[in-house]
């Protein structure tokens, strides 16, 4: 089920969408999409809306970053899984 944790959490992703830097952008060079994934991945490592240790303590809050994540930039989604 797609958004099955707490409101609250949803909330704080919902607000680091609104990020310019996650407008959607077309037509980059292979270099230019490999920057912005590395600006993207800094944005949501810096809002610290997970941590690896939730994968042992709060394992849903992974699944919420993957799905929000995956809304924001299905590349991203890959490379955070990675």
């Amino acid at each position: 089920m797609l958004f099955g944790d707490k409101l609250e959490k949803r909330a704080k992703w919902f607000e680091l969408m609104k990020n310019p830097i996650f407008t959607p952008k077309y037509m980059l060079t292979l270099d230019q999409q490999r920057e912005l994934a590395m600006a993207r991945i800094q944005v949501v490592s810096d809002a610290k809306l997970f941590s690896i240790f939730d994968f042992q303590n709060d394992p849903l809050n992974i699944f919420t970053a993957h799905e929000m994540l995956g809304q924001m930039d299905g590349a991203l989604a890959t490379k955070f899984t990675v």
